[in-house]
């Protein structure tokens, strides 16, 4: 025999889980879009933008004169051959905040590479720390600007 109970309750609980996604989409006819000043302000406030990029996006950020490249490889490695254009700071600097600090304007973008994408992510979680606005870490680093058959400088 099936039990009563049970039955009774199967419906009731359809009925309230319907409710709550119901009540879930509702907004109560308030928009959550505002076009205020304030939200902007808001918005441009909640944080510094750190983002891993391939090459085409490091290309593109390139010609942008806003944005700052730079190099965290070491010395040895930066006279091999460094991106046109590139800033060299050696992420194992013991002063490398502070180089930072001094070359750099942390109101405008940052291009950060290495290698191969290891060092550079050090180094823009370490300019995030600082405070700069926009970070962007080409993990392909110059091993994947080589493999591409693009130019360094020496």
């Amino acid at each position: 025999m099936k039990n009563p109970k049970r039955n009774f309750f199967r419906p009731a609980t359809w009925l309230t889980l319907l409710l709550v996604v119901v009540m879930a989409g509702c907004t109560n006819g308030q928009s959550t879009e505002s076009n205020s000043p304030e939200d902007e302000t808001v918005e441009a406030v909640q944080g510094p933008i750190l983002e891993q990029v391939q090459l085409d996006k490091f290309q593109e950020l390139r010609k942008d004169e806003r944005v700052q490249v730079l190099d965290v490889r070491t010395p040895g490695e930066v006279a091999a051959g460094r991106i046109k254009g590139a800033i060299a700071i050696n992420v194992h600097d013991p002063n490398f905040a502070q180089l930072v600090q001094e070359q750099l304007d942390p109101q405008r973008p940052v291009a950060i590479y290495c290698q191969s994408g290891g060092r550079s992510s050090r180094a823009a979680r370490e300019l995030q720390g600082l405070d700069f606005v926009e970070v962007y870490n080409f993990i392909g680093g110059v091993g994947q600007w080589r493999g591409a058959g693009l130019p360094l400088e020496r």
